[in-house]
């Protein structure tokens, strides 16, 4: 195994232990490095959103899930997980931003579309509201 690539297991351990932190710039920057390594296995995700679920500052939170979508080939199952986590924000400002990246991954998916327009309802400006709503069904 490469020395700098940890399984899936070991990387739920580490995400699990993250959860235990309370510094968020640093659970920040360890999730900006395991976020290029971890694989896209759901209970990973599971895992690393429980990581984000944990985290206090929407600046840290949102600097974490937009490295996250960075990642190619996202799963329906991982786009769901970002669309969830979109609704955890507390200001409108990080969930427009999360909001607009994950908008191209709903194009003719039902189920995503229906998680896309709950998460789009807990936005409080009328014109960002509008904006994301566009073109959705």
């Amino acid at each position: 195994m490469d020395k700098n690539k940890l399984d899936d297991k070991q990387m739920i351990s580490l995400f699990k232990v993250l959860t235990n932190f309370s510094y968020d710039s640093y659970i920040g920057e360890v999730l900006q490095n395991a976020t290029q390594k971890m694989s896209l296995n759901n209970n990973v995700l599971d895992a690393f959103f429980a990581v984000i679920k944990s985290m206090s500052y929407n600046s840290e939170m949102e600097k974490a899930v937009l490295m996250f979508m960075e990642k190619p080939n996202l799963s329906d199952y991982a786009i769901s997980a970002i669309l969830k986590s979109a609704t955890l924000f507390s200001y409108d400002s990080s969930k427009v931003k999360i909001l607009k990246s994950v908008k191209k991954h709903i194009k003719g998916k039902p189920s995503l579309k229906a998680q896309f327009k709950l998460a789009v309802k807990g936005i409080s400006s009328d014109s960002e509201y509008r904006k994301l709503m566009n073109g959705i069904d």
